[in-house]
């Protein structure tokens, strides 16, 4: 887990994985970010839980399937070149 940020008036959490790897992200980063994100005891049992991630050589297509049902942000290599090159 590389990101966390909360926002107490809403009783929301993100929490963000960030990969600067050469492989594709896959759909078990996801799950571990889960997992991990299930032991952070803030908030109400029923807080709003967010997911970043972040990987320079893109999604597999299954983990940008699931990341669509779920609304889960992905952020790749392109849309970080058009935030840092604005």
């Amino acid at each position: 887990m590389d990101l966390v940020a909360m926002n107490e008036k809403t009783d929301e959490i993100l929490f963000g994985e960030i990969k600067y790897t050469t492989r594709k992200m896959g759909v078990k980063v996801l799950n571990d970010l889960k997992k991990k994100a299930g032991k952070v005891k803030w908030g109400s049992e029923g807080r709003k839980e967010h997911y970043l991630l972040v990987s320079m050589s893109g999604f597999d297509e299954e983990l940008r399937e699931l990341a669509a049902a779920e609304k889960i942000t992905l952020i790749d290599r392109d849309v970080l070149e058009k935030v840092v090159l604005k």
